[in-house]
C-alpha cells in the first residue's frame, strides 16, 4: 500500500514536466513561425517616408509604391489666390522598382519582433523619376506665368494730400509677376521629394519685388523731408509791393516724379531756384530804367539818364542764400541781397526818398530836401547851353567830396572851397565866388563848363548836408 504513493507523485510531475515542455514548445514555435514571418514582413508600427508599412511584404508595398505614383499630382499656390495643379502625366511621373525597400526589410532584426523595430520611422530615397523638360513647359505654360496675366510691381511712392495739405506714403504693390528660375527649381525639389503642395506665394524669391517699400528708412527720410518742406516759409520784404512768399505750396510744384511715381528733388530743383529769384527780380529791378520825378509844383519828369540809380537784386548771392535756405529747411524772413538802392519806397517821392538834392536846370534852382521838407535853396548857374557844356539831366548821386579843391580843364584851373563830384566826366557842385550873381538865363549864355556854379554859403550848407547815399536829381522842364 505504502508503495503506490510515490508511484502516483512521480507520474504527476511527469504529467507536469511534459505539459512544460509543451507550452515551451508551442511557444518556440510560435516565436520561430513570427520570426520567420518578420523576414518578410515589416515589423508592426514600421513607416516609410511616412507611410505605414507594418505587416507588409516588400512585394506588398511596391504596388502601393507605384499606384501613388499614378496618382501624384503637384498643386501650385500663387500669389493671386489661385491654385494650378501637374498631374503626373504632365511631367511623366513614375516609380521604378529597385532593392531600396527590400534593404531596408533586410535590414531589420526579425527576431526581436515582439520589441518592435527600435527605428520605426524610415526614410529611403525612392526611385522615382520624370521629365525635367516636361515638368518645365507645362509649369511655364500655366496661367500665372503668361504676361497679360502679370501685375508688375510698384514701389512705395510719395503724394500729395490736398485735403491735409502734407505729403504721405502711398505703399508698395507686390503684384503678380513670377521669376521662372526659383519657382521651376522649388517644383523639381517637391517632385522628387514627393511633395503634393507647392505654396509659390510663400516661396523667397518667386515674385519680382518693388524696389522700395512703406517702411524703408530712405522712403520715411525723404517724407520727412518733404513735410518740413511744405510747412517752410521764406517771405521776401521787397519795395512797393507786398511781401513775397516762397512757401511748400510753391515749392511742391519745384518737384519732379521718378518713373515710379516718388516725388524727388530731380535736376531741375536747383533750376527753378535761379528762376524763382530771377523773376523775383526782374519784378524788382528799375536800375537803367526811366524814373519819374514830381516836382514841388506836381509837373512830372521823366528821367533816363538812371544807368546808376535804382534797385538791383544780387541775384548770385540771393540764389546761393536760398538753396542754402532750402537746404536746411529753415523759415526766413529777410531782405534781397541788393547792389543798388533807391533811397526810398515807391510811394516816398517814387522812390527818391525824403532826403534828396533836386536842381530844377530850366529854372536855375536848386533845393535840399530833407526828411521831406526843404532845408536849403539857392540859385544856381548850370553848365552853358551850347551843346558842350551842357549840365546833364539824370539821377546822380556822389562820387568824390572834398573842401579847398583845384579844379583843372583844359583852358582853366580853378581853386574852389567846397568840391561834390557827382559824374565820371568831372561834373558836380561847387562854389564859384567869381560870379556876382547866380540864377536867371545867365546859363543860356554864360553858363558853366557843366558844373553847377553855387553861392559860397550854399554851396558850404550844401556840403554839410550832402553825403554819398544822397540821390541827386537833375532835370529841364522844357
Amino acid at each position: 500500500m505504502n508503495e503506490s504513493k510515490p508511484s502516483k507523485k512521480k507520474e504527476i510531475r511527469r504529467i507536469v514536466l511534459c505539459l512544460v515542455f509543451l507550452a515551451v514548445g508551442i511557444l518556440a514555435a510560435f516565436y520561430i513561425s513570427k520570426a520567420e514571418y518578420y523576414k518578410d514582413h515589416f515589423l508592426p508600427g514600421t513607416t516609410i517616408n511616412g507611410k505605414d508599412v507594418g505587416d507588409k511584404t516588400a512585394a506588398e508595398i511596391e504596388p502601393a509604391l507605384e499606384k501613388e505614383a499614378e496618382d501624384y499630382s503637384l498643386t501650385l499656390i500663387f500669389r493671386n489666390g489661385e491654385k494650378e495643379t501637374l498631374q503626373n502625366v504632365d511631367f511623366d511621373y513614375q516609380y521604378e522598382p529597385d532593392d531600396s525597400v527590400q534593404t531596408l526589410l533586410d535590414a531589420q532584426n526579425p527576431w526581436l519582433w515582439f520589441a518592435g523595430d527600435p527605428d520605426p520611422e524610415k526614410t529611403v530615397d525612392l526611385n522615382k523619376s520624370y521629365s525635367e523638360e516636361l515638368l518645365e513647359k507645362n509649369l511655364f505654360a500655366l496661367p500665372e506665368f503668361r504676361k497679360e496675366n502679370n501685375r508688375r510691381p510698384s514701389s512705395a511712392r510719395i503724394a500729395w494730400n490736398d485735403k491735409d495739405t502734407c505729403f504721405y506714403i502711398i505703399p508698395e504693390d507686390e503684384g503678380t509677376t513670377l521669376i521662372k528660375e526659383p519657382v521651376l527649381e522649388a517644383a523639381k525639389k517637391a517632385v522628387e521629394s514627393g511633395t503634393s503642395e507647392l505654396d509659390v506665394s510663400a516661396l523667397s524669391g518667386a515674385y519680382r519685388e518693388p524696389q522700395t517699400r512703406a517702411n524703408d528708412a530712405s522712403i520715411k527720410k525723404e517724407l520727412q523731408q518733404l513735410n518740413d518742406m511744405a510747412g517752410f516759409r521764406i517771405v521776401y520784404d521787397i519795395p512797393g509791393e507786398e511781401d513775397l512768399v516762397l512757401d511748400g505750396s510753391e515749392l511742391r510744384g519745384w518737384l519732379e516724379k521718378d518713373e515710379d511715381g516718388n516725388y524727388i528733388r530731380g535736376d531741375k530743383w536747383n533750376d527753378r531756384a535761379a528762376r524763382f529769384v530771377n523773376q523775383m527780380a526782374n519784378r524788382v529791378d528799375t536800375i537803367g530804367q526811366d524814373h519819374t520825378f514830381v516836382t514841388q509844383d506836381g509837373k512830372e519828369v521823366v528821367l533816363s539818364n538812371t544807368e546808376d540809380y535804382g534797385w538791383q537784386i544780387n541775384r548770385k548771392a540771393e540764389i546761393s542764400r536760398l538753396k542754402a535756405d532750402l537746404k536746411k529747411g529753415i523759415s526766413k524772413e529777410h531782405r534781397p541781397f541788393y547792389f543798388s538802392e533807391e533811397a526810398g519806397e515807391p510811394d516816398e517821392h517814387n522812390g527818391f526818398g525824403n532826403t534828396f538834392a533836386e536842381v530844377d536846370l530850366t529854372n536855375q534852382k536848386m533845393r535840399f530836401w530833407k526828411d521831406g521838407r526843404v532845408v536849403l535853396e539857392s540859385d544856381v548857374v548850370s553848365g552853358t547851353m551850347d551843346g558842350a557844356h551842357n549840365t546833364p539831366q539824370g539821377l546822380f548821386y556822389l562820387l568824390a567830396k572834398q573842401q579847398n579843391a583845384v579844379l583843372r580843364g583844359a583852358d582853366y584851373v580853378q581853386p574852389v572851397n567846397y568840391w561834390m563830384q557827382f559824374t565820371y566826366d568831372g561834373i558836380g557842385f561847387h562854389d564859384a565866388t567869381w560870379r556876382g550873381s547866380f540864377g536867371g538865363d545867365i546859363y543860356q549864355w554864360g553858363g558853366s563848363h557843366g558844373c553847377v556854379n553855387m553861392p559860397l554859403d550854399a554851396a558850404g550848407q550844401l556840403y554839410d548836408l550832402i553825403d554819398f547815399s544822397t540821390p541827386i536829381i537833375t532835370y529841364y522842364l522844357d
